[in-house]
């Protein structure tokens, strides 16, 4: 975990790009935004052909219907949640940015099960075919002069929301749209259901930023309520366990429910923010979270094992792979790891 202090010029606003699994390195930039009335979309339009413009205007809690795709009739025949915006002419922009206030809203899990079932019993009728995703990543698209729609740069494509509560973020624009469109059209598409409660046009130069990074001083590991968790496996024990929150290495404070990790960050080596500029912070984490089979997860008993790690390919992995044992982690799972739920 850490702590970004982030100083900015008076008279703008800062947001991240959120967590983009797609590409790590898009991975939370910081973006400046003025602080003034952004522009508005000229239109917007679901996946329906639903007019939604008027729900995008504010951010009000007011948000887009949506469509999940798990709901499909089945996995060649998807209907995948959309919003395709016009944004006017931007020919004249510096940059473009879109800031976002969006939310993922999964349904039931039980959807995402039928969803499977679908899907393994085209595979069981070999119907497959090679490299087929059981869900299709979500992808940003603009569109050209002659009507076509083209897809971002695997190192641009769109982060998904997080999950229920909506956030606040800006997906960078710049560069992605032909020189010749007079209009810049862009499509969100989603296989879940991301429903939309703001968007708006920042067109400003991104600014000049100073961006402190602070470990934390003190991680304190403890109980906050007795859970009768079924999950089993070798849990972090109690106490001081600031070492784990230092850096991503693996080494995970491993909680059940009811657990909680209390974090200081010491700022008093801090200077104060140099004239005309403003501070912020941000909160950064790396974490992994299972959820017991029947809900989401799926492919694992509600175990600690197998353990993710930052460089695996997917989860769950397959026996080609393996959470790092060497010297270093298996001192940690051997001095951390002491509270056993069989």
């Amino acid at each position: 975990a850490s702590l970004l202090v982030v100083d900015h010029p008076v008279g703008t606003d800062v947001y991240t790009s959120m967590t983009n699994y797609l590409n790590k390195g898009y991975t939370g930039q910081i973006y400046t935004t003025s602080t003034g009335t952004l522009l508005a979309p000229i239109s917007a339009v679901n996946e329906k052909g639903e007019n939604v413009l008027s729900t995008i205007l504010l951010q009000d809690g007011n948000f887009t219907p949506g469509v999940n795709g798990n709901d499909s009739p089945a996995w060649d025949n998807i209907v995948q949640n959309q919003l395709t915006l016009n944004l006017g002419d931007l020919s004249q922009a510096d940059q473009i940015k879109l800031v976002m206030t969006a939310m993922a809203d999964w349904g039931p899990a039980e959807t995402y099960y039928d969803w499977l079932s679908k899907f393994e019993i085209a595979a069981a009728n070999g119907i497959i075919t090679e490299n087929t995703p059981m869900v299709p990543n979500p992808t940003l698209e603009v569109l050209t002069a002659d009507g076509i729609w083209i897809e971002a740069p695997q190192d641009r494509q769109i982060p998904l929301p997080s999950d229920y509560t909506a956030r606040t973020f800006v997906v960078d624009l710049t560069g992605l749209f032909p020189k010749d469109v007079t209009e810049y059209v862009v499509r969100f598409t989603n296989f879940w259901n991301v429903t939309y409660d703001y968007v708006g046009i920042d067109t400003t130069f991104q600014q000049d930023i100073t961006i402190t990074s602070l470990k934390p001083s003190l991680a304190m590991f403890s109980q906050l309520w007795e859970t009768s968790s079924e999950s089993t496996g070798a849990f972090t024990r109690y106490g001081n366990v600031t070492e784990l929150m230092q850096e991503t290495d693996d080494m995970f404070v491993i909680g059940r429910q009811g657990d909680r990790v209390n974090l200081q960050f010491y700022l008093g080596d801090l200077l104060a923010p140099a004239e005309e500029m403003e501070r912020d912070y941000f909160f950064v984490v790396a974490c992994w979270f299972k959820d017991p089979p029947e809900e989401w997860g799926y492919g694992f008993t509600f175990t600690v094992d197998p353990l993710p790690f930052m460089d695996m390919s997917g989860f769950p992995y397959s026996n080609a792979e393996s959470y790092p044992y060497d010297e270093a982690h298996l001192a940690y799972l051997n001095e951390y790891n002491m509270r056993i739920f069989l």
